[in-house]
């Protein structure tokens, strides 16, 4: 993450696992990644990420989410607390696992 003036760029990584039976079958999928800010009762949702089809061979994940301004991050007073929430999607069954990523506290 990084911030120059008011415009602010994060970047996730993250990777991705799949079954030899998915490799085989060659199982459709798709991934993306949201952008959440943490309240203490319901969290709000930044950001949808784009969403992107994948094959089943597994292995690193991209996103970035850039030009953002503090204005659409200060969902509240004081320090926002921002993660992303990344998610694969088996296109076929539905199934849909998802992970969460750390938080990052902002003073914007």
């Amino acid at each position: 993450m990084n911030q120059t003036g008011s415009r602010w760029k994060f970047v996730v990584d993250w990777n991705t696992n799949f079954t030899e039976f998915d490799s085989a079958t060659r199982a459709r999928f798709e991934t993306w990644c949201d952008m959440w800010e943490q309240d203490s009762g319901d969290d709000d949702l930044i950001m949808r990420g784009r969403h992107a089809d994948v094959a089943a061979v597994g292995g690193p994940m991209h996103v970035t989410f850039s030009n953002m301004s503090s204005d659409d991050l200060d969902t509240e007073l004081g320090a926002e607390e921002i993660y992303f929430r990344c998610f694969v999607r088996n296109k076929d069954t539905g199934q849909q696992p998802s992970s969460y990523s750390p938080r990052v506290q902002l003073g914007v």
